[in-house]
């Protein structure tokens, strides 16, 4: 992470430095005490709450006095301090060494007052523990010292007007101090406030002093405040517009550090969501500050992987509602649950929505009404899917795939990235899925399969083919061609796990998605590129996958093909299979299933040859009966059962397997092989048989068929 980004939220000291126009504020009172020629003290307090800039507006007031020649300014830090003696006795020390050079040949003699005045103080406030008095502080002093307090406190006045000086004396960050601290500072400001030419400038938050002040006190704070303040001035509100250029600045300085570009469509986004539900409560810079700093963290982490305005949108609400953001980060079902899905009982889609706005509302419970209401806005432009909790809007599937592509936090597939803050082992990389898909996409990578699968091999294929799918809508015509050969090649690398839905398996998945990149080119390109997409395809297997998707479909309506271009394809394929696997290898070289498929292909090509090739290997090789008959038999996938299983043969099955074999040969082989077998006595047609109950499935049907015949 680059430090520069990283805002400091230092108070100011200089003019040119005030983005809030607070200069003018602390401009008069720096004049109101240059003119102040009584030689009464004077107790001026600047009220503000945290991060409102009491700090920097002291700071503008030294600088504005720094030219006079008879202003003594000191700035004492209560912070440091942790008993009252302490307080005491380093208070005027402080004065005394600020008050040294410009007195002089005085000076020493005014440190010693200071130094015994603040002694005596510290020793009289230890033995009392009541608030201090003059008559108290009178008699214990005689004790204490050959002169009285009174007497200290005379001397030391003297000095000060003689000398003509004029000393201000800053407190700052006072409401930061605990009740007891507090309670000291203004027992000091009470006990000193007498001395003559004397200016004290305290900054604090009044509430919070007042509430302290009356723990302390029986009185009300406010009253207590009312006897030591004289002039109480609060701080300028600053400006919005000046708030907003200024919270604005600080993140573009931070997306700037990291060459980040934000698409005017999504620029304005933010900037609506920040005036919409920001701006109103942010007060202070400090939350600018804050909030950039919260971001410079959390881009270099995010850079890439998700979208960058929602990004900017959840670190905000991190800093201006920190509660919300846990809220957020703990209950993520609770925004990213598609409340319309069309799908499923109505009773309980009720009842979910219900129990979902009833548990935001409990959240929101601590929360005014005005501001209940603006934050269930804000987590509606955060988390569309809300709108259909308050709003009764739907979303279609377009909007969903849109919301994934741009990975929006209200994605599932993207939520929990935005609060970890790395990709969840598992996940593919964002930066690096468009790195790849950029390759993908270039004339110059096809064919380059040793490369593709250098890149692909270690990647999770269930992830992979899942970010394929939701970027179908953003594939151009141009990329589908190039992206449909590529990802031809590497097939392989796709598991194709034998399972109840079999048709999630990223090989079968993977193999839809070409078919949906074939149907963005037009109706003449489609076979071309269908007939390039399997003859290279990888593996075999995988070309005959991509084949069935390319089936046209029942009736009306339409699929990728003609049924005419469905034939050629149809071909394309044959050819391949015959040109690189021997016959006698075909069961080793390709599934079941598709052996079944090119013998039907083969057998509408020439079906005399298929019938001889398969002749030869029944003669050759026992075992080859069986191997045809598993092809055209029923294949069952449980999930009670670890691998699939046989449990039917009928007639559709024999009529397929006729066309391809010399069914009596068949049957003569069986009987060879197997003797006469006798079907199951009952069986549901889906149930698990043994290989001589199959075997006496297609006797059967066989001896079925041949009567029929000879009877006809």
């Amino acid at each position: 992470m680059a430090s520069s980004t990283i805002q400091s939220d230092s108070p100011i000291v200089l003019q040119e430095q005030d983005k809030f126009q607070r200069h003018p504020f602390a401009r008069r009172i720096a004049a109101l005490i240059e003119t102040h020629f009584k030689s009464d003290s004077l107790t001026i307090g600047i009220y503000g709450k945290w991060g409102e800039g009491k700090t920097s507006v002291l700071n503008l007031i030294r600088t504005e006095l720094a030219d006079a020649n008879n202003i003594v300014c000191i700035g004492f830090n209560p912070w440091l301090f942790s008993n009252e003696n302490q307080l005491l006795l380093s208070f005027f020390q402080a004065l005394g060494a600020a008050l040294k050079k410009p007195l002089k040949s005085k000076g020493q003699k005014l440190g010693d007052f200071l130094n015994e005045y603040s002694t005596l103080l510290g020793t009289i406030g230890s033995l009392s523990g009541i608030p201090y008095t003059k008559s108290i502080l009178s008699i214990l002093g005689k004790k204490l010292s050959h002169k009285s307090l009174e007497e200290h406190r005379n001397a030391i006045n003297r000095i000060l007007e003689e000398s003509e000086l004029k000393i201000v004396i800053f407190l700052d960050d006072i409401d930061r101090l605990n009740n007891d601290e507090i309670n000291q500072i203004f027992r000091l400001v009470k006990l000193t406030a007498d001395f003559k030419n004397t200016v004290y400038v305290l900054a604090f938050d009044e509430d919070l002093v007042a509430e302290s002040l009356s723990k302390q006190y029986s009185r009300n704070g406010y009253e207590f405040l009312e006897k030591i303040i004289q002039i109480p001035l609060r701080l300028p509100i600053a400006q919005k517009s000046a708030l907003k250029n200024y919270t604005i600045n600080h993140l573009n300085t931070v997306l700037d550090e990291y060459n980040l570009n934000i698409d005017q469509e999504e620029s304005y986004r933010f900037v609506t969501f920040f005036d919409d539900h920001f701006l109103p409560i942010v007060t202070n810079p400090r939350v600018a500050a804050r909030f950039a700093n919260s971001i410079s963290f959390s881009i270099p982490l995010l850079k890439g992987e998700v979208n960058m305005i929602d990004l900017l949108v959840l670190e905000g609400v991190k800093v201006i509602y920190p509660n919300l953001y846990n809220f957020i980060r703990d209950y993520p079902a609770l925004f990213i649950t598609n409340y319309d899905k069309s799908y499923g009982n109505y009773d309980n889609q009720q009842k979910e929505k219900k129990e979902s706005t009833e548990r935001i509302d409990e959240f929101l419970t601590s929360f005014n009404s005005s501001k209940k209401i603006s934050i269930i806005n804000l987590l509606q432009d955060l988390f569309p899917q809300l709108k259909s909790l308050y709003n009764n809007y739907a979303f279609t599937d377009g909007n969903h795939n849109e919301w994934y592509s741009s990975k929006r936090i209200c994605s599932g597939r993207y939520f929990d990235r935005y609060f970890s803050y790395t990709v969840i082992e598992g996940e593919i990389s964002d930066v690096f899925f468009d790195q790849l898909l950029d390759k993908l996409t270039q004339e110059s990578f096809i064919n380059r399969q040793e490369e593709l699968n250098g890149i692909l091999k270690d990647l999770d294929p269930e992830e992979l083919s899942f970010k394929f799918q939701f970027l179908e809508e953003s594939i151009s015509q141009e990329q589908s061609v190039l992206l449909s050969r590529n990802l031809s090649l590497v097939g392989e690398l796709f598991p194709s796990d034998v399972q109840v839905f079999s048709f999630f398996s990223p090989f079968r998945q993977m193999a839809v998605y070409i078919r949906k990149l074939v149907a963005k080119n037009p109706e003449e390109k489609r076979l071309t590129l269908s007939i390039t997409i399997l003859e290279n395809a990888q593996s075999l297997d995988f070309a005959w996958e991509i084949w069935k998707e390319m089936r046209p479909k029942e009736q009306d309506a339409p699929g990728v093909l003609t049924k005419s271009q469905f034939n050629s394809l149809s071909d394309t394929l044959l050819k391949r299979c015959k040109d690189t696997i021997k016959f006698e290898n075909l069961f080793e070289a390709l599934d079941e299933v598709n052996v079944m498929f090119l013998m039907n292909i083969w057998a509408d090509s020439n079906s005399n040859e298929i019938k001889h090739q398969n002749a030869d290997l029944l003669n050759i090789e026992k075992t080859y009966f069986l191997k045809l008959l598993y092809a055209y038999s029923s294949t069952i996938i449980s999930s009670t059962e670890p691998l699939p299983y046989k449990a039917d043969f009928n007639q559709e099955y024999y009529d397929e397997l006729s066309r391809v074999v010399d069914i009596n040969l068949m049957y003569n082989k069986s009987i060879e092989v197997f003797g006469p077998q006798k079907p199951p006595e009952k069986y549901d047609r889906r149930e698990k048989i043994s290989d001589d109950e199959l075997v006496g499935l297609f006797q059967e049907v066989h001896n079925s068929n041949s009567h029929s015949e000879t009877h006809n």
